[in-house]
């Protein structure tokens, strides 16, 4: 397997992690009641995604990597 598939491989699986994250939060805040901790903690998730996207875009474009890594 190459390295580039690894990284690949490793932005997926991490992306999909961070996006069930934020649909459990998301889940946890419809279905209780709200407090300021379970609204800050999904702020934080979102922004760790968003993050994670920026910063992984800038890696597949320096690398040009831009082949099998979803946008």
């Amino acid at each position: 397997m190459k390295k580039a598939d690894l990284l690949a491989e490793y932005i997926f699986n991490r992306r999909i992690h961070l996006e069930h994250e934020i649909q459990q939060l998301q889940e946890n805040i419809r279905y209780r009641s709200i407090s300021s901790v379970d609204c800050l903690e999904l702020i934080i998730a979102r922004e760790r995604l968003s993050m994670f996207i920026e910063v992984t875009r800038d890696i597949t474009e320096l690398l040009k990597l831009k082949k099998g890594i979803p946008p």
